[in-house]
């Protein structure tokens, strides 16, 4: 592109960059770079000699530019931004007003960082991401390419976070999270230290999940949830809103927990068991695989263990070992110890006439 000789040239002509232009008539200063284009910047701004700046790259007031920066062909830094040492920006990236880049930073191509946002040393941002204002990013995160991630958003240090994640406005993301590609995470929600996310996982509005916990791939979380620590959910779980899951719990691939159920510590539910609304169901229960149905309402008691492809009906009370295959008429009340569980012949005997009861 020729050299424009006079400003009105520079404004009028159609293939002049907008950036470019709007330096221009802000009467940014016009410099040479390394290798012969040309950028703009405000007043005052201080070029280190090891700076590699490309053409048609704008930098505005009160920019602080370090040693051994690079900046893509077309990039906006806007006022009052300061990038650190080694930091590199690729091509047509805007960076807005006020923002703090750490030291070894990689900024991609096309990247869009809105006002005040905070990213730490080593950090990379992958081409194509859009972040929101105020969002604050650890060190040593990586988020790869075309994600978008909202405004008020704290991601810790080594997080990952594959390509197209979206993170709706003031989620927390802790540190050692990894995130696969294609994750959906609603506002306001919380993912705990060293939490691990399967890709295309939907994870709904004001949900916590606990530190450490396993998550697999295309689950779908409702709002409300609440997942503690070390917790692991396997693939194409179903988790409906308002939920809450204790500690240590596993639930198989392709099960379906139910709105406001609420399950105990160390409980285990196989796959393709499908658990209905508003139950309880206690700790250290045990649930087969194979298609068991638990309807809503149902209290499942502490130490149970429910058996395949069992059918248990809508506000039944469980309190012991229910059989595989077996159907429990809905309002039950049924109460079966483990014969391996009982102290006497005697105390089997007794239990087992209030159960013929």
């Amino acid at each position: 592109m020729p050299e424009p000789k006079t400003v009105p040239h520079v404004v009028d002509k159609a293939d002049i960059p907008e950036n470019v232009k709007e330096a221009v008539v802000s009467g940014y200063k016009r410099h040479k770079n390394y290798d012969g284009g040309t950028y703009w910047t405000a007043e005052y701004i201080k070029i280190p000699e090891s700076a590699k700046i490309y053409k048609n790259v704008i930098i505005g007031p009160g920019v602080e530019l370090p040693e051994g920066i690079k900046i893509g062909m077309g990039s906006t830094i806007g006022a009052g931004s300061k990038i650190g040492k080694n930091t590199v920006i690729g091509k047509e990236v805007y960076i807005g007003e006020n923002c703090e880049i750490g030291e070894k930073a990689v900024i991609g191509n096309e990247v869009e960082l809105s006002a005040g946002i905070k990213i730490g040393m080593g950090s990379t941002i992958g081409a194509g991401t859009k972040i929101g204002k105020n969002t604050v990013i650890g060190k040593e995160v990586y988020i790869g390419e075309n994600s978008d991630i909202g405004e008020e958003v704290v991601i810790g240090k080594d997080a990952k976070i594959d390509n197209n994640v979206t993170i709706k406005e003031e989620v927390i993301i802790g540190p050692e999270v990894e995130l696969s590609a294609g994750i959906k995470i609603g506002m306001g929600s919380t993912i705990g230290a060293g939490s691990k996310i399967g890709k295309n996982t939907v994870i709904g509005k004001e949900v916590y999940i606990g530190e450490n916990s396993d998550i697999g791939e295309e689950v779908v979380i409702g709002k409300d949830v609440k997942i503690d620590n070390n917790v692991t959910i396997k693939e194409e779980v179903i988790i409906e809103p308002e939920v809450e899951l204790s500690a240590g719990i596993k639930i198989g691939m392709g099960s379906t927990i139910g709105a406001g159920t609420k399950i105990g510590p160390g409980t285990v539910i196989g796959e393709r068991v499908n658990i209905g609304e508003n139950c309880e169901i206690g700790e250290e229960v045990d649930i087969g695989e194979g298609v068991v149905e638990i309807k809503d309402n149902v209290i499942i008691e502490k130490g149970s263990k429910i058996g395949e492809r069992a059918y248990i009906g809508e506000n039944s009370t469980i309190d012991g070992v229910v059989e595989e295959g077996a159907i429990i008429k809905p309002g039950t009340y049924y109460r079966k110890k483990d014969p391996e569980a009982y102290a006497s012949r005697k105390e089997f005997e007794e239990d087992l006439k209030l159960f013929k009861r």
